[in-house]
């Protein structure tokens, strides 16, 4: 009983795969396949499945059903898919008794089965009787519709074409400087080692750096990520061990003490006095070769193929073409494409 259960089942899962269009097809006559003819003998199938075997294959003949269902549901669901002509003689085909249903229909009125066709539809509106009444206050008004405000669009101004552009190439070359510094501190931190504001600053080669690296430094004790701390009572030596010690600081946030403020005058004359007195000592933050417009414009870039001859440290460079500079000295270079050139660094190189 078992085996022929399951052979009910897969004949009929195989007759679902080979008749789907005569089962979808919604212009089909009586003889063709009807799916709810196929789901009728699945539900009879159905009440003898108890096995998981014949669970399995019920399912899947379900699902299939269900599948083609579907695919019906979506050729009915457009506009014009059946015509009130089409749908009243599938009517007559169904309801009338007769060898020819249209032509029986239009000679008696009275062929039509009403009461089989009543009980055919009449599942559909088992509805059970309710009684209708209105829950609310009895002076009630209909809401107004609110008519939609359309915002007033101002006027499209007239295009501007500004004069000049800030420039934040400055702003992100502070903040990488301020970067480069916080690491070389924290590694000090690490080491159990001190530099002092000389020893972190500190620039031979250009003066503008040196200012630069003293202002990367004030930025950071005003935000709190480094300090400056006196030298240690009694210490003995060169001048420079007497500098304030600079220190790498905790989190602004987790730190509690009051700030001050200090003025340091510095000028070029203060400057030069200063690498004459730590013989001309190199600062922890490395010297950074500088581009000015003429190599920018002049060559294809630091060392290219169109470079000018350079000096560097006072030394004469060859250009690539093997000819000397007759000068003996190269232009100076500057800070920037943005700043003005640093005129002291070919004298303190010669």
């Amino acid at each position: 009983f078992r085996r022929n259960l399951r052979g009910k089942m897969r004949n009929l899962h195989k007759t679902l795969h080979e008749s789907k269009d005569e089962i979808i097809d919604l212009t089909g006559d009586d003889k063709s396949l009807k799916l709810g003819e196929v789901i009728n003998l699945l539900e009879d199938i159905h009440e003898d499945v108890v096995k998981p075997r014949e669970q399995l294959l019920d399912a899947e003949v379900m699902a299939t059903a269900a599948d083609l269902g579907v695919e019906m549901a979506k050729k009915m669901g457009g506009l014009g898919a059946i015509t009130p002509a089409q749908f009243m003689a599938r009517l007559c085909k169904q309801f009338v008794v007769g060898v020819d249903p249209d032509a029986q229909a239009e000679r008696d009125e009275g062929a039509f089965n009403w009461t089989l066709f009543g009980s055919s539809v009449g599942k559909h509106f088992h509805e059970a009787p309710t009684m209708a009444f209105m829950n609310g206050a009895m002076d009630t008004q209909i809401k107004e519709r609110r008519v939609a405000q359309r915002i007033r669009r101002d006027p499209v101004g007239p295009a501007v074409n500004p004069d000049s552009v800030a420039d934040t190439k400055a702003d992100q070359q502070t903040d990488q400087a301020m970067k480069r510094m916080v690491k070389i501190l924290r590694n000090k931190k690490h080491q159990n080692e001190t530099l002092t504001v000389e020893q972190l600053s500190a620039n031979p080669k250009s003066f503008s750096q040196f200012i630069e690296n003293i202002f990367t430094l004030s930025f950071l004790v005003k935000d709190g990520e480094a300090g400056l701390t006196p030298p240690p009572e009694g210490l003995d030596g060169p001048n420079v061990e007497k500098c304030p010690q600079v220190r790498k600081m905790k989190k602004p946030e987790e730190q509690h003490m009051d700030r001050s403020t200090f003025v340091l005058h510095l000028d070029m004359e203060g400057w030069r006095r200063l690498c004459e007195a730590n013989n001309r000592m190199e600062g922890a933050i490395p010297h950074r070769e500088e581009v000015t417009e003429m190599d920018l414009t002049e060559g294809n870039g630091i060392g290219g193929p169109g470079a000018a001859a350079r000096a560097e440290d006072g030394e004469e460079v060859e250009s690539p073409g093997g000819a000397e500079n007759p000068k003996g000295k190269a232009k100076p270079r500057g800070r920037g494409l943005t700043r003005p050139r640093d005129s002291t660094n070919s004298e303190e190189r010669a």
